[in-house]
């Protein structure tokens, strides 16, 4: 599990399910820090004076207080003013050396995240350490974790993804599984479409088979939905994260921030730069 966690609490309620699933994936002798992000601009307006600043800042903490007393933790506090969310929680990452952020789905539609966009997409870009996301309502989940999925596809990231998750399957005494979404232009006879593709997704699966101790699972098609299915089916997603470059930013993101617009299940999202200290312990 992981010894070092950050939960991001903005609203109460994803607070609740980021907590849940901290408590989750975190060891028993691991530490925890709830964390709030004060969004201030670079340049204060001149009438933004010390007091106002100080009665938000006790204002924060006596919320962060209230709920970690709720939620009977044994957790620091923190107060943070930034420029934005990401850079707030991923600066206070870096300084406390944290192997873990946890934050809770926003719950906000396509239209807003698109014209105000969505913090848990951006958390997602360029992280110091993994990131989880909550899904709404997680923090009434009590079962434990029974399967853990990979979105696995042969690339670095995803070998990555896979050895986060199959220490956390042996920590939890879960089964693993992984997915591969197949994907790719194909024409022809129509025929001969299906016939190649089922050939792809079992060759995916066969490949898959061979890692050994995982289950294997394989489909044509987009893998966000692919996943998104996939995903319904396991306790935890684990996929590895990418850089992304300006199309992708353009776009709202690659696999991992679409899937956490509305995850099904929990995410856990690992860099592909981070070390073997990152691995579950």
């Amino acid at each position: 599990m992981f010894s070092n966690a950050i939960v991001g609490v903005k609203e109460l309620e994803a607070g609740r399910d980021a907590i849940r699933l901290a408590r989750v994936l975190t060891s028993a002798s691991g530490s925890l820090t709830l964390a709030h992000v004060r969004v201030v601009a670079p340049r204060p307006a001149p009438d933004s004076g010390a007091a106002g600043s100080a009665a938000k800042r006790r204002y924060a903490l006596e919320r962060l207080a209230a709920l970690r007393d709720e939620s009977q933790l044994d957790a620091e506090l923190a107060y943070v003013e930034a420029r934005d969310v990401r850079h707030g929680l991923h600066d206070l990452a870096r300084a406390r050396d944290a192997d873990l952020l946890v934050i809770g789905a926003s719950g906000a539609d396509e239209i807003y995240r698109d014209l105000v966009g969505d913090e848990a997409r951006e958390l997602l870009d360029d992280p110091p350490c993994a990131v989880a996301v909550a899904p709404a309502g997680y923090c009434a989940h009590r079962a434990p974790l029974r399967t853990i999925g990979v979105a696995y596809d042969r690339a670095a990231n995803s070998d990555h993804a896979l050895a986060v998750a199959r220490g956390l399957a042996a920590d939890a005494h879960a089964r693993l599984s992984a997915f591969h979404a197949v994907t790719g232009l194909h024409l022809g006879d129509p025929g001969q479409f299906e016939e190649s593709v089922d050939d792809e997704a079992a060759h995916a699966r066969e490949r898959i088979e061979r890692l050994g101790g995982v289950e294997a699972h394989a489909e044509y098609g987009d893998p966000v939905q692919g996943l998104g299915r996939y995903g319904a089916t396991v306790d935890l997603l684990v996929l590895g994260s990418r850089g992304r470059g300006p199309v992708e930013r353009l776009l709202g993101g690659g696999t991992a921030q679409r899937l956490a617009d509305e995850p099904v299940c929990p995410l856990l999202v690992v860099p592909e730069d981070a070390g073997a200290s990152l691995a579950v312990q």
